[in-house]
């Protein structure tokens, strides 16, 4: 028997297609965080630069980063 991935029953709350439209909002707004410039060159050149409300992340980034060097161990395993 083969498992097949399958989307969350539909609900009042979350019809179907609300997860896609969900995850593309998400990407969406993920593109506030950073700049994104290509250049036109080949191979093509792509620069990405922090936004200053993407850096204001870091301190948050941080204390996920030492709770994950914190935890490895359990993580891993």
């Amino acid at each position: 028997m083969s498992k097949r991935s399958q989307a969350p029953p539909a609900s009042p709350r979350y019809p179907r297609g609300k997860y896609q439209a969900d995850a593309c909002q998400q990407i969406g707004n993920a593109r506030q965080l950073h700049i994104r410039r290509v250049f036109d060159t080949f191979p093509p050149t792509v620069e990405y630069s922090i936004t200053e409300h993407g850096a204001s992340l870091e301190k948050v980034l941080e204390e996920l980063h030492y709770w994950g060097l914190a935890h490895r161990a359990k993580i891993i395993g």
